[in-house]
């Protein structure tokens, strides 16, 4: 296991204070997920397939490589792939 897996994946007391806090924020996401299963909030329709690659973990542990094959799978299919980041680098291809 690496140091920063150690360091993020620890338990301290501090996990004990917020935990109240995640699970108030559970609730709200579930309830949000409700008001748009009820059509109380909409979304919205996109007319092209959209495909999110992400990680829930710290390193990122190959997202870029992941997306530089699966742009070059769908170029040669075809495709012509538009790349949104949060980072900070932006791919375009």
């Amino acid at each position: 296991m690496k140091l920063s897996e150690l360091y993020w994946h620890r338990i301290t007391p501090l996990h004990f204070l917020l935990w109240p806090l995640s699970v108030f924020y559970g609730f709200f996401l579930l309830l949000k997920e409700l008001c748009y299963w009820l059509d109380i909030l909409s979304s919205v329709k996109l007319s092209v397939p959209v495909i999110m690659v992400d990680s829930i973990t710290i390193n990122d542990g190959g997202k870029t490589p992941l997306l530089l094959w699966l742009v070059d799978c769908l170029l040669a299919h075809g495709f012509s792939p538009g790349i949104i980041t949060r980072g900070n680098y932006c791919l375009i291809a």
